[in-house]
């Protein structure tokens, strides 16, 4: 049992590698009250998650349904959501309660995706300051994928500021 949860870890981490110190930049969204603003200045501490969703499509629902199961601490996270007003809207409403999440913003179009240098949404990025130091696409759909995708999330989460 022990070396198929290395296992699943390794191919977890796998997907979790990204180009280390890749600027967040001057990205322009709306915050929950429609205040135009800049990304970075959203940032809840040095270490961060940001979560970009796409409001029109249901794999951004199972996303977030999916969070919720893994109970996982949303505290320093930031939501963006892509399109419509009004899908951020109905987004806040159905998971405000067991979402937390230190922000929610929304920008319009999918420019903000060639920005950020993905593909394709959900898209979870770890944060840095403004700096992405791993991202994964998707939510591992295996139960035991799932649940170390919830530690990796609260790990970094929880990590400490050294100074």
């Amino acid at each position: 049992m022990k070396i198929l949860n290395l296992i699943l870890l390794l191919l977890l981490s796998a997907q979790l590698i990204a180009k280390e110190n890749r600027a967040l930049g001057n990205i322009t969204v709306d915050d929950y009250y429609e205040k135009n603003m800049s990304l970075p200045q959203l940032i809840p501490n040095d270490y961060w998650v940001l979560i970009v969703l796409d409001g029109n499509l249901s794999s951004s629902h199972e996303y977030l349904y999916a969070i919720q199961k893994q109970k996982i601490d949303m505290s320093k996270t930031i939501i963006l959501l892509l399109n419509s007003t009004d899908s951020k809207e109905r987004f806040f409403q159905k998971y405000q309660k067991t979402i937390q999440a230190y922000s929610w913003a929304n920008t319009k179009g999918n420019e903000i995706l060639t920005q950020l240098n993905i593909s394709a949404t959900p898209v979870t990025l770890g944060m840095h300051k403004d700096k992405v130091r791993w991202q994964n696409s998707g939510f591992p759909q295996n139960p035991q994928s799932s649940t170390l995708f919830g530690k990796q999330l609260n790990n970094w989460i929880k990590k400490e500021v050294i100074k």
